[in-house]
């Protein structure tokens, strides 16, 4: 019955759309709270990058005010979904993947219970039944003419869920990374992500400082040596360089 039901709201996004956004932001991720709380405080027009979008939970929340959302989703059904529900013309769709090149690349759509689980698609995951897909791959860097034409002074905020290919979409971000002011929220899971430890160390080279949320408040980590700690109940963490 639930299977059938959530079928059917999926073909009405621009009612589900923005409700599953709030439902998110009520109940769901404290990390969309968080994210919005430092736009308000900063109080400054900000640019999103919607890296690894799913069914747009953080573009239907963010998108509505911000100068302008890139949302990076390879999963074509996902990008149709928000397409349709989405209204404002602020949006740049990139139905790729996002990286460190521009190869063809393998993603891997786990099949569970005979039903397609796009948000645990994964170029490193494997599964015992899934479907492969031949993507392009693109680096977020590659579009810095279009962002340099909006303005160098706005806030940058990017959330990255990839499923364990963060490391490569970062590499192809650098750019972005070390000339702007950026908010970063970043899913990393140490039991699918071995190399895990990589990221922080990039984030830290790049004169970012590293935090997570504990009991909605923002905590800083003062060493690396803490962050083995934290996985164990906290996967979501923040990088921000100002």
């Amino acid at each position: 019955m639930f299977r059938n039901l959530r079928k059917v709201l999926l073909n009405f996004p621009k009612i589900t759309g923005p409700l599953r956004a709030h439902y998110n932001f009520y109940f769901g991720e404290e990390e969309i709270s968080f994210i919005k709380y430092e736009i308000n405080s900063l109080k400054k027009n900000y640019i999103f990058f919607d890296i690894g979008a799913n069914y747009g939970v953080y573009t239907f929340y963010f998108g509505k005010k911000a100068e302008k959302i890139y949302v990076f989703e390879p999963i074509k059904e996902c990008v149709e979904y928000i397409k349709s529900g989405y209204s404002k013309n602020n949006i740049v769709f990139i139905n790729k993947i996002a990286s460190d090149s521009t190869a063809i690349k393998e993603l891997k759509v786990p099949i569970i219970n005979k039903r397609k689980i796009f948000g645990k698609s994964s170029i490193v995951n494997n599964f015992s039944n899934f479907e492969s897909r031949d993507i392009e791959s693109v680096t977020i860097d590659s579009y810095a003419n279009q962002m340099n034409e909006i303005s160098n002074e706005l806030l940058h905020v990017i959330k990255i869920d990839v499923e364990c290919y963060e490391n490569a979409v970062l590499k192809g971000a650098l750019n972005l990374l070390s000339k702007q002011k950026v908010l970063l929220i970043i899913e990393i899971e140490q039991r699918h992500n071995k190399d895990y430890i990589e990221t922080f160390k990039k984030m830290v080279d790049l004169n970012y400082g590293l935090y997570y949320l504990k009991d909605k408040e923002i905590k800083k980590i003062d060493s690396l040596n803490e962050i083995e700690k934290i996985m164990s109940y906290q996967n979501n963490f923040i990088f921000k360089n100002y």
